[in-house]
C-alpha cells in the first residue's frame, strides 16, 4: 500500500503542472470576459441592469446626510449608520456617474491587493502557482458578479484579509481595518471571533468598539434620534428585508416560479427556514450559528490561522441571507485548501484530498451564475450544488483542524514556510 501511494504522489507530482497551465489558460480567458463584461455593466450600462446595488447606496448615503428618514422610508436601507459614513467619500458628492468611476477605481485597487495579499499568504512558488492564485480570484463568478452590481463584497474582503493578516504586526492598524469591514457586518461579524481569541484582544476590542463608536456618533449627527434608536431601526429594517428576501419577495419569479431570481439567495440559514415557513425563526437561527462559531473558534483558537479563516468564512455564508456576490467568501476557503495542499506534515492523504476538494470547488465556482435564473431543474442545480460543495468544504475543513488539534500539527505558523511548491518531478 505504501508503494502504491508513493507511486500515486508521484504521478500526481509529474502532472502538476501540466493541469495547472491548462487551468491558467482556461481561467485566463474567463476573466477577460467577465472582466470587461461586469466593469462595463459597473460603469456604462444603465442602472436597470448595471450598478443596481451601488445606485441604492448612492441614494441612501444622500438621503441619509440630507437629514431625511432612511430607515422604513428606503427599503433597500439594510446597512448599519456607521455604513453611510464609511461610504460617504465614494458616494457623498457629485453625479452618480462620478461614483461610478470611483468605485470602479477603488474596486481595481481592492483586487489588486487582495491579489498579493493572497498569493503571500497561500504560499504559492513560482509563476503558474501564483498566476493560479491571481486567476482564481479574477476569474470566478463571484468577482464578476460583485464588481457588476457594484456591491461590497470585495472591499470587505481585502479589509477582512489585511486584517487578519496585519493582526501578526500592527493592533491598531488591525483595529481600523477590522471596523472598516464591519461597514456589512453580515459578512465580516463572523471574523470578529478572531479578535475576541487572538493576542491583544482587550486592546484590539476596546480599539474597535471606539473606533465603530465613533462612526455611529458622526452619522447621528445626520438623522433624528440618537445611537440607541437609529440602531433598533435598522436591525427591525435588516430583519424585516431578509425574511422578505427570503420568502421569495425578492425573487425574479417569472420562469421558474420559485423565486429564484435576481433579488433572491440561496444556499443560508434564513432561505431554508423560509422554504419552510419558518421565517420567523431567522435571527435566532442566525445567532445560534454564529456564537457556535464562537465557541468553535475558541476551542480551536492555537491552530494555524487559515484553518479558522477557512471555516469562518463559509459559516458566514451560511449563516444569514445571502446573494450571489457573497458567493466571494468560499474564495478563502479554497486558498485554505491550496495552502494546505503544500504542506507535507498533514499527510499525503490530506493532501490529495486538499487537492481534489479544491479542484470541485473551483470548478464549481467558475460555473456562469446565470444558471440561477434558468427555469427547472438548471435553478436547482447551480443553488444546490453550490451548497452541497459548501457544506463538503466546511466539513473537510472542520474534520482537519480536530485532527491536526489532535496531532498538535500546524500549531505554530511558523511551519507553514515549509511548503512544498508544485512542479514536475
Amino acid at each position: 500500500m505504501k508503494g502504491r501511494a508513493l507511486t500515486l504522489s508521484q504521478l500526481s507530482k509529474q502532472h502538476a503542472s501540466k493541469v495547472l497551465l491548462l487551468s491558467i489558460s482556461f481561467m485566463s480567458l474567463l476573466t477577460i470576459r467577465r472582466m470587461v463584461m461586469e466593469f462595463n455593466r459597473l460603469i456604462w450600462v444603465s442602472v436597470e441592469m448595471g450598478a443596481i446595488d451601488l445606485n441604492q447606496r448612492y441614494r441612501e448615503v444622500l438621503t441619509w446626510f440630507s437629514g431625511e428618514t432612511v430607515y422604513g422610508e428606503v427599503h433597500t436601507a439594510v446597512y448599519p449608520p456607521a455604513s453611510y459614513v464609511i461610504l460617504w467619500p465614494f458616494l457623498g458628492h457629485g453625479s452618480f456617474s462620478l461614483a461610478r468611476w470611483l468605485w470602479a477605481i477603488s474596486t481595481v485597487i481592492a483586487l489588486v491587493v487582495l491579489i498579493c495579499l493572497l498569493l503571500k499568504e497561500s504560499n504559492a512558488y513560482g509563476w503558474l502557482e501564483r498566476s493560479f492564485i491571481a486567476l482564481m480570484v479574477l476569474s470566478i463568478y463571484a468577482t464578476s458578479q460583485t464588481i457588476g452590481v457594484g456591491q461590497l463584497t470585495i472591499h470587505v474582503m481585502v479589509l477582512l484579509v489585511a486584517g487578519l493578516v496585519c493582526r501578526r504586526y500592527s493592533t491598531l492598524l488591525t483595529s481600523v481595518l477590522m471596523t472598516l469591514a464591519l461597514i456589512k457586518p453580515t459578512l465580516s461579524l463572523p471574523f470578529c471571533w478572531r479578535t475576541v481569541f487572538g493576542s491583544n484582544r482587550y486592546r484590539l476590542i476596546l480599539l474597535i468598539g471606539l473606533e465603530y463608536f465613533f462612526l455611529a456618533a458622526i452619522a447621528t449627527c445626520f438623522q433624528d434620534g440618537d445611537l440607541i434608536s437609529l440602531h433598533a431601526d435598522w436591525l427591525a429594517s435588516g430583519i424585516s428585508g431578509a425574511e422578505w428576501g427570503s420568502s421569495g419577495g425578492g425573487g425574479n419569479k417569472g420562469g421558474n416560479g420559485f423565486g429564484f431570481g435576481i433579488g433572491t439567495g440561496y444556499g443560508n440559514v434564513h432561505d431554508w427556514l423560509g422554504a419552510a415557513g419558518l421565517s420567523h425563526l431567522n435571527m435566532p437561527a442566525s445567532l445560534v450559528i454564529l456564537f457556535g462559531l464562537g465557541y468553535w473558534t475558541y476551542r480551536y483558537r492555537t491552530i494555524d490561522s487559515w484553518l479558522l479563516i477557512g471555516v469562518t468564512s463559509i459559516v458566514a455564508r451560511l449563516w444569514t441571507y445571502h446573494l450571489v456576490y457573497d458567493d466571494l467568501l468560499i474564495l478563502l476557503p479554497m486558498i485554505t485548501l491550496f495552502r494546505m495542499m503544500k504542506l507535507p506534515s498533514i499527510g499525503w492523504f490530506h493532501q490529495q484530498m486538499c487537492g481534489w476538494i479544491l479542484a470541485i470547488s473551483l470548478t464549481a465556482a467558475l460555473i456562469p451564475a446565470s444558471f440561477r435564473l434558468r427555469p427547472p431543474p438548471w435553478n436547482y442545480l447551480f443553488t444546490g450544488g453550490q451548497t452541497v460543495v459548501w457544506l463538503m468544504m466546511l466539513l473537510f475543513l472542520v474534520y482537519l483542524t480536530g485532527w491536526c488539534k489532535q496531532r498538535q500539527i500546524l500549531t505554530d505558523t511558523k511551519l507553514l514556510k515549509k511548503h512544498q511548491p508544485i512542479k514536475s518531478s
